[in-house]
C-alpha cells in the first residue's frame, strides 16, 4: 500500500489529536473518526462511515494513536537537537521525573523557536510511525 506523503501527514496529524483512522488497503480511502471502540463513543455523527466500513469495504487497517511510550521516545530523540545545553539537561531532567510530558511541555511552551522545532520533530517523527504502522499491519504491502 502506497499512500502519499500528503494523506501520511494528514493521517498523522489526526492520530495525533486522538482519532483514529481506517484504511481501505485496496482502495486507498481513508475515515477518520473518533475510535468506536471507545466507551464513551456517540456515534449518530459517524454512523453512516463506520456503516460504510462495515458493509463495503472487503477489508481495513485501523490506525490507532501512538501509545505514551513511543511519545516519549518522540521526546527523548529530540533532545539531541536542542542546543542549548542548559535546556537540554531541562528537558532530560523532566522526562526524568514524575509528570514527564506535563513538564516537558511547560519548558517547551517558554521558548518559540525550540517549541517550532520541537513541533516540527513531533510531526515528522508521527508520519514515519504511520509508515511503519502501515508496513507493519498490511501484510500485502509492497
Amino acid at each position: 500500500m502506497k499512500l502519499s506523503e500528503e494523506k501520511i501527514k494528514d493521517i498523522a496529524e489526526h492520530l495525533d489529536m486522538g482519532l483514529v483512522c481506517f484504511i481501505n488497503p485496496q482502495t486507498l480511502e481513508t475515515k477518520i473518526m473518533v475510535d468506536p471502540d471507545h466507551p464513551d463513543f456517540m456515534g449518530d455523527v459517524w454512523d453512516a462511515d463506520i456503516e460504510e466500513i462495515d458493509t463495503t469495504w472487503e477489508r481495513f487497517i485501523k490506525l490507532e494513536p501512538m501509545l505514551p511510550h513511543a511519545s516519549f521516545v518522540i521526546m527523548k530523540d529530540f533532545l539531541p537537537q536542542v542546543s542549548h545545553s542548559r535546556t537540554r539537561v531541562q528537558l532530560e531532567t523532566a522526562l526524568e521525573n514524575r509528570k514527564p510530558f506535563r513538564n516537558f511541555k511547560a519548558i517547551i511552551d517558554r521558548n518559540f523557536t525550540l517549541r517550532e522545532a520541537w513541533f516540527a520533530h513531533k510531526a515528522k517523527s508521527y508520519q514515519q510511525w504511520v509508515r511503519d504502522q502501515l508496513e507493519e499491519l498490511d501484510p500485502e504491502a509492497e
